[in-house]
């Protein structure tokens, strides 16, 4: 019943949209455009996006030891992806067995052994890459699982500097979800629960109501994003997993939220610093910081979630040190980190409002 509804309201905001097509067509393109610009398109957001991606994936991940250690097989599972035509060649020669069809690797040695390892690696990226979708990663992978990797990306690069901007935004956002995907199927779980996971390990772009969609894509560009980011910190701690899994949540915020930031702010002397106390709490709660001399101070972005947590906690410290309000601004800055956008205030039209 549920779905049904759903189906028809999706329906009845889509015929709405045709009706004042001249209106909301032009939205959804400049709405588009805006959201390309600030993600995809910028230079800076390669950076920044993997920094506060990966923080935050420990906390979401199903499995984060497995994720952390495969965050080091990601860069080489891809690389084995444009080969495994060839490790399966050479297999052959070696064996004269196809490599599709073993199933006892005991009695593999030396090279074999390898290319087996090495075609499995690869097709396992490859696999992902599919079947996570070319919509989700705006790369230019074909459907067929051997894929040519590095002739795709040769192919986005040619297209000029906004491509080549796209392309390696895109292949950093997969690569720090590939890890909880290769996880997930370790644990022998299948693909389909893989692929949800990999897509909840940091923001699934993929969840949402159809209102809020609706919305994101009439000019509210952020909107669902924002929505999903404050569902999943919360889903984090619901118990949504049993109670298991509500002791591995508060377990990876204190580890990966909390301690870290407990531990900077007694590195910048916990409050005993005058430099670093004058710097806004903004700042404190969003970065990890670095003293680098003359009141200047190195900033590591902080994950969405990782800040929010970290906040709390030094808060909580600076309270007993100095019990000055240290929870003042808490609220906002968690708002800013985690919470839902207002679509009246965050919208394509912000920037001109602010401006008078």
């Amino acid at each position: 019943l549920f779905a049904e509804l759903k189906r028809d309201l999706d329906t009845q905001i889509k015929e709405i949209e045709d009706k004042l097509g001249v209106i909301t067509k032009p939205l959804q393109k400049v709405s588009q455009l805006r959201g390309k610009l600030l993600t995809t398109y910028n230079p800076g957001f390669i950076v920044t996006n993997p920094l506060k991606d990966v923080q935050d994936a420990f906390l979401n991940s199903k499995y984060t030891m497995r994720y952390i250690k495969n965050l080091r097989a990601a860069k080489k599972d891809s690389s084995y992806a444009d080969k495994v035509g060839w490790y399966a060649e050479e297999f052959k020669k070696l064996t004269g067995q196809d490599i599709e069809t073993v199933t006892d690797t005991s009695g593999l040695k030396g090279q074999a052994k390898d290319f087996y390892k090495w075609y499995q690696r690869g097709t396992m990226w490859n696999q992902f890459i599919t079947m996570y979708g070319n919509n989700a990663t705006q790369l230019e992978y074909s459907d067929d699982v051997d894929i040519d990797i590095k002739k795709s990306s040769k192919k986005a690069k040619n297209k000029g500097l906004l491509n080549r901007l796209g392309n390696a935004n895109n292949f950093m956002e997969i690569m720090f979800r590939y890890p909880e995907f290769k996880a997930t199927l370790e644990k022998g779980k299948s693909i389909t629960e893989a692929l949800y996971n990999a897509r909840e390990v940091t923001t699934n772009f993929g969840r949402g109501g159809t209102i809020s969609k609706a919305i994101n894509r009439n000019g509210a560009t952020f909107f669902n994003t924002s929505i999903q980011g404050m569902d999943k910190f919360f889903r984090n701690f619901s118990g949504e997993d049993g109670a298991k899994g509500f002791v591995s949540a508060v377990s990876k915020a204190v580890i990966f939220g909390m301690t870290p930031a407990l531990l900077n702010h007694l590195l910048m002397g916990g409050g005993d610093d005058e430099e670093y106390e004058a710097l806004p709490d903004y700042v404190k709660d969003n970065y990890y910081l670095f003293k680098k001399g003359d009141g200047e101070f190195i900033r590591i972005p902080k994950g969405r979630m990782v800040s929010v947590l970290g906040s709390a906690a030094r808060r909580t410290m600076e309270g007993f040190e100095q019990p000055d309000n240290p929870y003042e601004g808490f609220l906002k800055n968690t708002s800013d980190q985690i919470g839902a956008n207002n679509p009246l205030k965050e919208n394509i039209f912000a920037p001109l409002i602010q401006a008078h």
